[in-house]
C-alpha cells in the first residue's frame, strides 16, 4: 500500500484542497508498471468519491487530455517564453548552491530532457530561483511553479476549457516527500481561483508578482471562509461538483 494526495476543487472554495489516498502500489519504475499504479489509484479515488470526475495528469495517463497537460507538453503560446515547456522554463528558473540558472534549458537548440538534465543533479543543493528578472525563495518553489504553468495553460484556453470538465486531479509521479510541486496540483489550483477570480483575467504574460500575490489573496480568502459556518468533512466530500 502507498499513499498519495489528490487536489479537489470544491464549489467556492478559493483554492483546491488536498486530500491522501491510500491505494495499491505497484512497484517498479518502468512505464508498464506506472500507468496500472495509476489505475489503483483512480479506483481508490471513484471508491471515495463516486461523484467526482478524476483525472490522472502525467505522462501515465491513460488519457489523451491527461498526457497533454503533462508540464513537458504544455506550452507558452506568446511573451518571452514562446514555445517553450511549462517543465523547461521551471527547470531553467532553479539556482543551486554551485551552479544555476541554466538559461540554455531553454534555448532552441537544446535536446533532451529538461528534468533529467545532469547539472540539476550535480550543483548542490537547490538553494533558490531566477525568472524574468525576479529572484524566488526556495520556500515559494510550490508557488513558482503553479504561477508558471497556470500562465501558460492560460494561453491555451481550448485545453483550459476542457479541464473544466474535471474537478479532482492526480500525478502517480508525484512523491510530496521528496518533490516540491506537482501539475496536477497546478491545474486544480488555476480552475478554484479561476471559478472565485483571483486570477487577473487576462494574464497572458508571466507575471509572477501579480499571480503570486492572488496566491496571497486567495490564501487569506480561504482563511476567512475557516471562519464561517460550514459542511462538515463528510459532507464536504459528497459535493464534488462544481
Amino acid at each position: 500500500m502507498s499513499t498519495r494526495p489528490c487536489f479537489i476543487v470544491y464549489p467556492g472554495e478559493p483554492l483546491p484542497q488536498q486530500i491522501d489516498i491510500d491505494f495499491l502500489w505497484i512497484r517498479g519504475q518502468a512505464h508498464s508498471r506506472r500507468v496500472p499504479c495509476a489505475d489503483e489509484l483512480a479506483q481508490a479515488i471513484r471508491s471515495r468519491f463516486p461523484e467526482g470526475r478524476h483525472l490522472e495528469v502525467s505522462t501515465y495517463s491513460r488519457t489523451d487530455l491527461g498526457l497533454r497537460l503533462s508540464a513537458m507538453n504544455v506550452r507558452f503560446r506568446s511573451g518571452c517564453y514562446a514555445d517553450r515547456t511549462v517543465e523547461s522554463v521551471y527547470q531553467s528558473s532553479k539556482v543551486f548552491a554551485n551552479g544555476g540558472p541554466y538559461l540554455d534549458i531553454i534555448d532552441d537548440g537544446y535536446v533532451g530532457n529538461p528534468k533529467r538534465d545532469p547539472r540539476l543533479q550535480n550543483s548542490g543543493d537547490l538553494e533558490g530561483f531566477h525568472i524574468n528578472g525576479t529572484t524566488i525563495a526556495l520556500s515559494d518553489a510550490e508557488r513558482l511553479y503553479d504561477a508558471i504553468y497556470i500562465t501558460a495553460l492560460r494561453q491555451n484556453p481550448k485545453l483550459f476549457t476542457t479541464c473544466m470538465s474535471y474537478n479532482i486531479f492526480t500525478d502517480i509521479a508525484y512523491n510530496p516527500k521528496t518533490m516540491h510541486s506537482t501539475q496536477a496540483a497546478a491545474i486544480a489550483t488555476a480552475l478554484a481561483m479561476d471559478v472565485s477570480g483571483c486570477v487577473p483575467p487576462n494574464t497572458s504574460i508571466l507575471d509572477l508578482n501579480a499571480i503570486l500575490q492572488s496566491f496571497v489573496n486567495a490564501r487569506g480568502e480561504k482563511e476567512l471562509m475557516k471562519t464561517k459556518p460550514n459542511a462538515t468533512t463528510q459532507q464536504a466530500e459528497q459535493q464534488v461538483m462544481f
